[in-house]
């Protein structure tokens, strides 16, 4: 097939970089993988075409209001169609599914809809009445995980049009060393996570990708400050670490390390796991370090947040406000070694009617680290942590076993087989892995779409 006939894909979102998340991530790599094998066309918001990946065109829309963003975002939408006429046009999330199928009528191309969870399950009168038949209308709908291909089918949606592909995650570029940086010497501390294995990456990592996985936690410059730390055990390699600085002022050269990474919202349960689980892991490791990376979200449309100062305010009701640290925003090479330097990744979500976890992504990108993962099992979370292979999955709101299984992760003693089951899975989720499905998903009525080389 030559490349003129290459299918048409235009794609409609108000996800994109410089906005910064996991959807706004997910949206910029949608982009770059249809690409591979589809001629490509973006609508999204202002400041989206200076970031996109190379080679697509972008029409720009206001951010704000919303309301601003959809009427032109539709507009411009609908000239593309006649102007372009595209095979497909592709909304990015449910709020966006109505733009697609108006443009998609203009020109009779397919519509699909990538949905996330809350698109679904948001308990807005107003949007349930007028975007929900758009998503339930569209040609194809692709879930980013079993729960929310649930939602979809208890939404309506026609279960022979739901498809599932899970977001992909950034692996690192050392991803071979991601495994055996565990591995270190004999005389290691009590968590195995030796700091003589590690890289120093500061310098080679190349620059990530607008939205990257690491700027979706506010970080959109790596000269920004920020706080890093180095192994959590055992001698320092590198006199020229900058970790090494911050570890001796706040004593935590030899602690277990808790990490949590990621918008500061109520569905996250930071406040709750403060107030009811960390004192139960604090009793059995006394110099247990709870880690706090990311805010409280400004730019979601449907977020309740916590803020550091309540979820401090739990931690020092329940005794344990000296177990806490919060880091805010990192640089990119920081929460690498965040990464690295953690003994558990914690992800406590809470289950909220209407306001549900669409995936998990942050569970990936930890184990694509070599950290494992312990969660509550809501949502679509499941589908992104593997029990006992990348993390434990804990049933919703059993705070006591939570702290169990914290406790196990921290006492194993094969942390190099860990390590290496996580990337190996990790590997699964690649944006390489997250493109090929999508497009088969996509292209199922283009036959024999040959990618380019």
């Amino acid at each position: 097939m030559t490349e003129s006939h290459r299918p048409r894909v235009l794609l409609v979102t108000r996800n994109l970089p410089p906005l910064v998340g996991g959807m706004e991530r997910l949206n910029w790599h949608m982009a770059e993988e249809l690409a591979k094998a589809a001629e490509v066309r973006i609508v999204g918001p202002d400041g989206s075409a200076a970031l996109a990946p190379a080679g697509i065109e972008v029409r720009e829309a206001p951010l704000k209001p919303l309301w601003k963003f959809l009427v032109r975002a539709r507009a411009l939408a609908r000239r593309e169609a006649r102007t372009w006429k595209p095979d497909v046009v592709l909304a990015g999330s449910g709020l966006t599914a109505p733009l697609a199928r108006a443009a998609a009528r203009t020109c009779g191309a397919k519509t699909a809809v990538y949905v996330h969870g809350l698109d679904i399950a948001v308990k807005n009168r107003v949007y349930r009445a007028s975007w929900l038949p758009a998503i339930r209308r569209a040609d194809r709908v692709i879930a980013n995980s079993r729960a929310t291909a649930e939602l979809c089918r208890n939404a309506g949606v026609d279960p022979a049009r739901i498809g599932i592909v899970h977001p992909g995650v950034d692996l690192p570029r050392d991803a071979d060393s991601a495994a055996s940086h565990a591995s270190g010497h004999s005389g290691a501390g009590p968590q195995g996570r030796n700091p003589e294995s590690v890289t120093v990456l500061a310098d080679s990592l190349t620059k990530p990708i607008p939205g990257s996985a690491h700027a979706a936690h506010g970080q959109t410059r790596n000269d920004e400050p920020g706080v890093a730390l180095a192994r959590n055990d055992g001698p320092v390699s590198d006199a020229g670490d900058p970790s090494i600085e911050f570890r001796s002022q706040h004593n935590l050269a030899n602690l277990p390390l808790l990490l949590s990474v990621g918008r500061l919202s109520a569905r996250k349960g930071l406040r709750e796991f403060v107030a009811q689980c960390l004192p139960r892991i604090v009793a059995v490791h006394p110099d247990a370090m709870l880690l706090v990376v990311g805010d409280a979200p400004t730019q979601a449309l449907h977020a309740e947040a916590q803020t550091p100062a309540s979820i401090q305010a739990a931690a020092d009701s329940a005794g344990v406000g000296e177990c806490v640290r919060f880091l805010g925003k990192v640089p990119d090479d920081e929460l690498t070694e965040l990464y690295r330097a953690a003994s558990v990744h914690v992800f406590p979500v809470r289950e909220i009617p209407g306001d549900p976890e669409g995936f998990g992504m942050v569970a990936v990108e930890a184990a694509a680290h070599g950290l494992p993962t312990v969660a509550f099992a809501v949502g679509g979370v499941p589908d992104a942590v593997v029990e006992g292979e990348t993390g434990s999955l804990i049933q919703s709101g059993d705070y006591a076993a939570f702290a169990g299984c914290v406790d196990a992760w921290l006492a194993r003693d094969d942390h190099l087989a860990v390590a290496a089951k996580c990337v190996e899975v990790a590997a699964r989720f690649s944006w390489g892995c997250f493109g090929t499905k999508l497009r088969t998903m996509l292209f199922l009525a283009t036959a024999n779409v040959r990618e380019k080389s």
